[in-house]
């Protein structure tokens, strides 16, 4: 095989527990879109997620098994990584801690190195996985991308921050790359953490805008929603219900914003299947102060919304 594409990322291969998931069903999907039109000939494409428990209720069975035929029909494999020696965890929420994300940098490492290609380009979400480029020796055929959502610089993390030093000074002294998912999070990791320009990779979109259109499946919202949102202009925010996404900034601004602006609805789809007891306390706090029927809450990706 000419060449390898591996994309590493803690959600959504086996589960789609938050926003990060639908993000990477959406690559595979892309992925999906090239591979029929012939733009990845004499690649093979690998996944790589944490093992989870297969009788866990997040655990998505039948995408988890599509994604693997989809992987070997070019070559590839759908792969996991253990992060633990005792029993496999139940859910993403128990994966978060420094040994964990060495241990599964380590051997999704191992995996990578063990794939016969002649070049090898993958992609690693986070922290979780960022650590591989730190794993990877100096390699001309093996070229790696780190994907950072989010960092320790801008939510005040310590523990974020030891991974991201270990992370960033491979990158400056290898041949690894950083993705930045946008242009304010490239300025960020430039004049936070002087990551030079020359070791961003640009992240573009291969899609047309008619691929796209081809891959939404259009849902009708339930009566009640549509009812509340008829001939209204749409706030919508997308992310698991967290501090660090910021629902409770943007739900006071909304607040006077609406009052000025009757003709807008707030939507948020923030699931909170890991938020803190407390922090969904303060949002529902917050959102019984807005005016009924200005705001819809979507809490769950199981939602019929």
């Amino acid at each position: 095989m000419r060449q390898a594409l591996i994309v590493c990322c803690h959600d959504g291969f086996f589960t789609q527990y938050c926003g990060v998931g639908t993000a990477a069903r959406k690559t595979v999907d892309a992925l999906g879109t090239l591979q029929r039109r012939g733009a990845l000939t004499g690649t093979r494409l690998d996944f790589i997620g944490p093992a989870l428990r297969v009788d866990s209720p997040s655990y998505d069975a039948t995408y988890a098994r599509n994604l693997q035929t989809f992987a070997r029909s070019t070559g590839g494999d759908l792969h996991t990584v253990r992060v633990t020696r005792g029993p496999l965890p139940t859910d993403l929420n128990k994966l978060w801690g420094l040994k964990q994300w060495r241990v599964a940098a380590e051997a999704a490492a191992n995996i990578i190195l063990s794939i016969p290609a002649e070049r090898k380009i993958f992609f690693a979400h986070d922290i979780f996985f960022g650590q591989i480029c730190a794993e990877i020796p100096n390699d001309s055929k093996i070229i790696g991308c780190y994907v950072p959502h989010s960092t320790g610089k801008l939510f005040r993390e310590p523990v974020r921050l030891k991974v991201e030093r270990r992370i960033h000074g491979s990158i400056v002294s290898s041949q690894h790359f950083v993705g930045a998912i946008n242009q304010f999070m490239r300025r960020h990791l430039m004049e936070a953490y002087g990551l030079p320009r020359a070791r961003f990779l640009p992240l573009t979109n291969a899609l047309t805008e008619r691929d796209r259109a081809r891959q939404e499946t259009q849902k009708k919202l339930p009566a009640d929603v549509r009812r509340r949102t008829e001939g209204k202009h749409i706030v919508f925010s997308y992310g698991r219900c967290g501090h660090q996404k910021g629902y409770h900034i943007l739900i006071p601004a909304f607040r006077r914003f609406v009052r000025q602006n009757p003709n807008y609805h707030l939507v948020m789809l923030a699931p909170t299947d890991i938020t803190d007891v407390c922090y969904r306390g303060l949002i529902e706090h917050q959102l019984r102060t807005l005016s009924p029927g200005t705001y819809t809450w979507v809490q769950t990706f199981s939602d019929p919304l």
